[in-house]
């Protein structure tokens, strides 16, 4: 059990690479232009908006109820559905359908993985490193928004789509990752040790 654990400290760092693998990110906008109006597109930015911050209070709920691993389960296969919809998306309803899966993937993501590092690092001695993985996953997450941000101009260029293909991509692989998880051990020692740690009500 303790190697799986310390192994989820090695996937964090390419849970949070994938994650930050926003290809869309320099296009999004004009994608959206190509089939709704651009007051249209700027709503459909504040659907994603309003769906991350609604989903926020109940994710952290389902974070320590059902645990760190389903909640990031979760998280990949609604923004991996959130991307697809995107991708094949010709209406006002299909690309706000796809912009509330992509905030909940978000809001699902929002302090569970960070836990579920300072769980694993706490379970094997090492929560004292947490700053110093979490500085790593930092690269590894800046990394990413760079790579993604010249490539998926280049994949707009080709076809407008692509950039949210390479999500729903990205977001496989995510999944992959999130799967090789190992629920850590949790208890109130442990997390109330965690700056991200908030008590949930009984």
């Amino acid at each position: 059990m303790t190697v799986a654990i310390i192994r989820n400290i090695q996937l964090y760092r390419w849970s949070r690479f994938l994650r930050s693998l926003i290809f869309w990110q320099a296009v999004w906008f004009l994608y959206f232009q190509n089939v709704l109006s651009a007051t249209e597109a700027i709503l459909l930015y504040a659907v994603y908006d309003v769906a991350t911050t609604l989903l926020e209070v109940p994710s952290g709920y389902m974070s320590d109820r059902l645990g760190r691993k389903k909640t990031l389960i979760a998280s990949a296969i609604a923004g991996l559905g959130g991307s697809f919809l995107l991708a094949i998306g010709d209406s006002f309803a299909v690309f706000a359908a796809g912009q509330v899966l992509i905030g909940a993937s978000m809001a699902f993501a929002s302090g569970t993985d960070e836990a579920m590092l300072y769980e694993s690092l706490a379970a094997t001695g090492r929560a004292d490193e947490i700053e110093t993985q979490e500085i790593i996953a930092w690269r590894y997450s800046f990394s990413a928004l760079a790579l993604s941000a010249l490539t998926g101009g280049a994949l707009a260029l080709i076809d407008p789509r692509l950039p949210f293909v390479g999500g729903a991509l990205a977001f496989g692989g995510l999944f992959w990752i999130t799967m090789r998880f190992v629920e850590p051990p949790r208890n109130s020692a442990t997390n109330e040790g965690c700056p991200l740690y908030t008590p949930t009500p009984p």
